[in-house]
């Protein structure tokens, strides 16, 4: 719903020769690494990285052993490969969790050849992006005091000339910065809401202050959803921010 027009956006701006190396960071269940493994040629050399290990397992399992990626766990922050080894990063929606932005950013153009890429997308904030204000909103709405605050979290990175000033002192030499605006997949308000709630961590924000909350606030966010966006299936905005840095 949200990652798969993004992951097209980022594999097409992608170019490595074919005896290329790549290596993509919070691959999360695979969307971005598909679409980079189905566009690049045979001979390059991807890696895929995510700090849970759970979910690069579940990523995994949707390719075949003849496909040529390669696994592992990683944390942006304390990168376990060597210097100069990579022709590209690429990391979708995953930089802003890094708790030390700068030192994810210095590990990446450490394990960079000369002239390496970093090609990365961020949410831009949260005021941008309507269907997740709308569930932030609504989930908020139920508690008189302490909401949950996740939904902060994956829009809190937005900043250009923060992201910009982050990179350069880095130590990259160009940094290209574009707002990209796409539409969500088509989806049932019902499965949207079921994602937006119950497959996000702040299920476990809402689980803590009272469980029974989960299926109520699960379809309040889905009569929002159709009351904003119409009948399923529906289409939502979305709007990101893509980098692209050159070593």
């Amino acid at each position: 719903m949200f990652f798969q027009p993004y992951a097209e956006d980022l594999a097409a701006r992608l170019e490595v020769k074919e005896d290329g190396s790549v290596l993509e960071l919070a691959c999360g269940t695979g969307i971005l690494t598909r679409m980079l493994r189905s566009r690049l040629s045979a001979g390059v050399k991807l890696t895929a990285t995510d700090l849970n290990e759970e979910m690069f397992q579940n990523a995994m399992g949707k390719f075949g052993k003849e496909e040529n990626v390669q696994w592992s766990q990683a944390d942006a922050c304390s990168l376990p490969f060597s210097n100069n080894v990579f022709d590209a990063v690429v990391c979708q929606f995953g930089i802003m969790f890094a708790p030390d932005k700068a030192l994810a950013t210095r590990e990446i153009r450490r394990v960079l050849k000369p002239d390496g890429l970093f090609l990365f997308s961020v949410w831009d904030a949260i005021g941008q992006n309507e269907l997740a204000l709308l569930t932030h909103e609504t989930i908020a709405s139920y508690f008189d005091k302490d909401p949950p605050t996740f939904y902060e979290v994956p829009f809190s990175y937005y900043d250009r000339d923060e992201i910009k000033r982050v990179v350069k002192n880095a130590g990259f030499q160009s940094v290209e910065i574009q707002v990209v605006t796409k539409l969500t997949g088509p989806t049932r308000a019902e499965d949207a809401a079921a994602g937006l709630v119950e497959g996000n961590p702040v299920a476990t924000a809402i689980a803590e202050r009272d469980t029974r909350l989960l299926p109520v606030i699960t379809n309040a966010v889905a009569k929002a959803i159709k009351n904003r966006f119409g009948e399923s299936p529906f289409r939502a905005p979305m709007r990101a921010i893509v980098v692209e840095a050159r070593n």
